[in-house]
């Protein structure tokens, strides 16, 4: 695997609790990304709206506390996608480079 996510990403994050730490890379070159949004889901609620700078950051996500101690059913949906190329056969839609979803 090579990191990239595309549009809508769902992921099964083991219980915890506290704040989530997302982290993403939106590269320099990938203009088209440029002003990208992220709105994060936690087990069917909306946890936030995200704009995101280009290069590596990381997100700190509040979670109610309602949802502390259960697993979570994460959706990040992005604004933005891209398609590599039909050159390369590659016809995933790509929207951010993901580095590491936990808990903080």
């Amino acid at each position: 695997a090579d990191g990239w996510a595309g549009d809508t990403l769902r992921f099964m994050l083991p219980a915890g609790t506290g704040s989530l730490v997302v982290a993403v890379c939106i590269p320099d070159w990938a203009t088209r990304l440029h002003g990208q949004k992220l709105a994060i889901r936690a087990n069917g609620q909306v946890l936030g709206h995200y704009p995101t700078p280009a290069g590596d950051f990381k997100l700190f996500v509040p979670v109610p506390p309602e949802l502390n101690g259960a697993p979570l059913r994460l959706e990040i949906t992005a604004s933005r996608f891209f398609r590599p190329g039909q050159d390369s056969g590659d016809r995933r839609r790509l929207a951010y480079q993901l580095n590491e979803i936990r808990w903080r």
